[in-house]
C-alpha cells in the first residue's frame, strides 16, 4: 500500500493475468443455433386463381348487391359450362346463363372490404345494360405457362372467332339480328374460358369457327332469353 494516499485514490489490485484465471474468467460462446443441415427450398408459391367453385367464399358489399338487384346483373356462379370434352382439342370452355353476368376479372372490386373503382366499374355495368347479349372471351386457370403476351393474343383470336360464329348464325356482338327486320334479340351471358392459351393459338381458326357455329345453333342460343326490341 503506498502511504500519503487516501483510500478513494489508492490503485486497486489488477486482476491476476495467470491462464488459469484468464480461462476462468472467458465469456463463454454464445450458443449456435444456427441450422447446419443443408437448406431445405422455400415452399411453391401457389398463384391465386379464381375458379367457379372459388367463387362460394365471395361475398359482394352492400352497394353491389344492391346493383344486381336494381339492374338484374348476376355473379358468375350462375353460369352453366357445356361438356368440356367439346372444346378440349381447342383448349377451351364455353359457359352460358340467361342473365347479364358480372365479369368474373371484376370480382376483386366489388368485394365487402371496398374498393376505389367499385363504383366506376358499376356505372361501365349501367351502360352495359343497353346491350342484350354480354360476351367476355377470358383467361381462366391457364395451366399451359402462357405469359400475359400469349394469353392477349389468344382471347383476341378467340373474340374474333366468337363474333365470326355469331354473325354466321345471324346475330351481331350485341345479340340483335343482322337482317335489321327481325325483332328477335338475344338476351344473357357467352363467357369463353380460356385454359390454354397456347393450344388454342395453334388451332386451325376455321375449324374453330366452325365448332363454334354448330355448338351455337345446338346448345347455346336455347340456353339464352330472346326479347323483342328495336336496334338501336
Amino acid at each position: 500500500m503506498i502511504r500519503g494516499l487516501r483510500p478513494c485514490l489508492r490503485p486497486t489490485r489488477l486482476a491476476h493475468t495467470s491462464a488459469h484465471s484468464a480461462t476462468h474468467l472467458k465469456r463463454p460462446p454464445a450458443p449456435d443455433l444456427a441450422d447446419h443441415s443443408s437448406p431445405s427450398s422455400p415452399p411453391p408459391i401457389t398463384p391465386l386463381i379464381i375458379t367457379q367453385q372459388g367463387l362460394e367464399g365471395f361475398w359482394p358489399s352492400k352497394e353491389v348487391r344492391q346493383f344486381s338487384a336494381q339492374y338484374q346483373v348476376v355473379f358468375p356462379t350462375a353460369l352453366r359450362g357445356l361438356a368440356k370434352e367439346q372444346f378440349k382439342e381447342f383448349g377451351v370452355r364455353i359457359l352460358v346463363c340467361n342473365k347479364h353476368v358480372f365479369s368474373l376479372h371484376h370480382y376483386k372490386y366489388l368485394s365487402v372490404f371496398g374498393h376505389v373503382l367499385a363504383e366506376k366499374i358499376l356505372e361501365s355495368y349501367r351502360q352495359k345494360k343497353s346491350r342484350p347479349l354480354w360476351i367476355y372471351a377470358q383467361t381462366a386457370s391457364v395451366s399451359d405457362g402462357s405469359n400475359c403476351v400469349v394469353q392477349t393474343t389468344a382471347k383476341r383470336m378467340v373474340w374474333k372467332a366468337l363474333l365470326t360464329a355469331l354473325r354466321a348464325v345471324g346475330y351481331d356482338e350485341t345479340g340483335r339480328s343482322l337482317d335489321g327486320e327481325s325483332q328477335r334479340v338475344l338476351q344473357g351471358t357467352i363467357r369463353v374460358a380460356i385454359s390454354a392459351p397456347k393450344t388454342i393459338l395453334k388451332s386451325d381458326f376455321d375449324a374453330f369457327v366452325k365448332h363454334l357455329i354448330t355448338v351455337l345453333k345446338e346448345q347455346v342460343i336455347s340456353r339464352l332469353d330472346f326479347s323483342q326490341g328495336s336496334r338501336s
